[in-house]
């Protein structure tokens, strides 16, 4: 009857150990059942012990789950903060780029301009030096001269591609050899080569329709047309068109030849 009522008691809880106590019929069993009291109440302190560390660790989690989610917050709210800037850097770039190609392109459409302009103006001082006698080369060379700087201010503005000889594009070489070869004379289309071709002249003896060629490294890889005045044509490199330029703007001017 007291094992039960222990039993019941223990799953119960409350004072009523005292009354298994106060039930007992002897000293041993009073005895007995305070040494069951004892072991039970040395268990359940154990065991709100053991609740207790497992209510703290929970509570530790916690805080550190927190702690992590505030971070992660933190982490996703600098993330979309540099991606905003990255965007912004990335609109201004795209802005510039777009300023910079409108930029290019009117400077190409007056750069053009400029070469027309440069081109009648000289059309009409050749014109003037043959009428005057000043630009010669002899009674034989004087047409072709003049034929050949005409022939070449005509391909101006047209694209430079590297191994084209006309007549939509050019290189430098496939540009002298083309108009010397509607005059009828045959150039290879090979700067070297054409440096070969023709009756070498120096500087101060230049006349319109002369080929003027440059070297890099110690090795001849442009030529051009002079037109006179210190100008002359050529299809200069990729990206770029067939155009008047100064000889006093480019280095390595190594000589002339007169075909």
């Amino acid at each position: 009857m007291l094992n039960k009522r222990f039993a019941s008691v223990y799953r119960q809880g409350g004072l009523s150990y005292l009354e298994v106590l106060l039930n007992t019929k002897s000293i041993d069993q009073f005895l007995f059942y305070l040494e069951l009291i004892e072991r039970q109440s040395k268990r359940d302190t154990k065991t709100i012990a053991e609740l207790r560390l497992i209510e703290q660790e929970i509570k530790a989690d916690s805080v550190l789950l927190l702690e992590k989610k505030q971070k992660q917050k933190a982490m996703v709210a600098e993330l979309k903060v540099k991606k905003d800037k990255i965007a912004s850097q990335l609109k201004e770039k795209n802005n510039l780029l777009a300023k910079i190609k409108t930029q290019l392109a009117q400077y190409q459409q007056t750069d053009i301009k400029t070469q027309l302009a440069l081109r009648n103006k000289l059309k009409t001082s050749f014109k003037l030096a043959l009428h005057h006698k000043m630009v010669s080369r002899g009674e034989s060379r004087s047409g072709s001269g003049s034929g050949v700087v005409g022939i070449a201010m005509n391909e101006l503005g047209k694209p430079y591609c590297w191994g084209a000889n006309g007549p939509g594009s050019f290189d430098c070489s496939g540009l002298t050899s083309y108009v010397y070869g509607q005059v009828g004379v045959s150039l290879p289309h090979s700067s070297r080569a054409q440096y070969d071709c023709g009756q070498h002249v120096s500087r101060d003896e230049l006349q319109a329709g002369d080929l003027v060629f440059f070297a890099h490294g110690g090795t001849i890889s442009h030529v051009g047309v002079y037109v006179g005045g210190g100008n002359f044509i050529h299809a200069p490199s990729t990206g770029d068109v067939v155009k008047i330029s100064n000889l006093g703007d480019h280095d390595g001017y190594v000589g002339a030849v007169r075909p």
